[in-house]
């Protein structure tokens, strides 16, 4: 979007978030950066990007790159309680002059009359924090290489893959002694 140009359409960005069996509980709205905005109700994750019509590969790359990011930081602020995903992305649509509009994101399936979505689950926490690390990455050259590193690490399944992933987090907390977690507070003992 060019500089001082008002975003004209809202595009939407659906993913996959996987494994599934680790989605159960998952449902969260409102979370991420000022630039984009991320809902979640199990293992269906969207993003949401408000920018002008025009060549949408471009914009899907970086929906791509936000939805890595936010599971990077959960692997982070979840690791020891909540397991690494990955994403996997299945489509999009645009909103030609729906830049601002209030949208509903969700999805229907059987499971939800048994179980139902509870936004206060304790597996939604690390990705209800993520925000100020959203803001510290993209501050802080290197520090989202880092921590997609310390994510990749801990989805290996290799042997000594709990190695890899403890080699990672001690690189990560070398790197950048002092790390945003829970409403802005310093990873404790990271200094």
């Amino acid at each position: 979007m060019a500089a001082g140009q008002d975003p004209e359409s809202l595009f939407l960005f659906r993913f996959r978030l996987f494994p599934a069996y680790f989605c159960r509980n998952l449902y969260f709205w409102g979370v991420g950066p000022a630039w984009a905005d991320f809902t979640c109700s199990r293992d269906l994750l969207a993003v949401r990007i408000e920018e002008s019509p025009g060549d949408v590969r471009p914009l899907l790359i970086r929906a791509k790159t936000l939805a890595s990011a936010l599971l990077d930081f959960h692997a982070y602020l979840g690791f020891g309680t909540a397991p690494a995903l990955d994403v996997l992305s299945e489509g999009w649509i645009e909103i030609a002059g729906g830049a601002g509009l209030a949208m509903t994101v969700g999805y229907s399936e059987p499971s939800l009359e048994a179980e139902p979505l509870d936004r206060n689950h304790q597996d939604n926490r690390p990705f209800l924090e993520t925000s100020p690390l959203f803001v510290q990455a993209r501050a802080t050259p290197g520090l989202g290489a880092v921590l997609h590193d310390f994510r990749v690490a801990r989805r290996a399944t290799a042997a000594y893959s709990a190695i890899f992933a403890y080699r990672a987090l001690r690189e990560l907390r070398r790197a950048f002694p002092v790390l945003l977690t829970r409403a802005g507070e310093e990873t404790p003992g990271s200094r």
